[in-house]
């Protein structure tokens, strides 16, 4: 997965107005680019040899994160 592609597509969907989470986007229009952070807060390391389809695993420790720091 390309993390920085990923960001910097978040970032324009933000400063675009299109980004699919509507609450994001809003706190983002309300309280402007500067008070928001974008950084990597964990890794999933594929396995050796491994051609496996990582989404589901990316999408749960997604929510797990999301649940944990309560930024809702």
């Amino acid at each position: 997965m390309n993390v920085k592609g990923k960001i910097n597509s978040c970032k324009f969907q933000l400063d675009n107005n299109s980004h699919p989470n509507k609450i994001l986007q809003e706190d983002y229009k309300n309280f402007g680019a500067n008070n928001f952070n974008f950084e990597i807060i964990d890794f999933l390391e594929p396995k050796e040899n491994d051609a496996k389809n990582y989404t589901d695993e990316l999408q749960i420790l997604e929510e797990m994160w999301i649940e944990k720091l309560q930024c809702f």
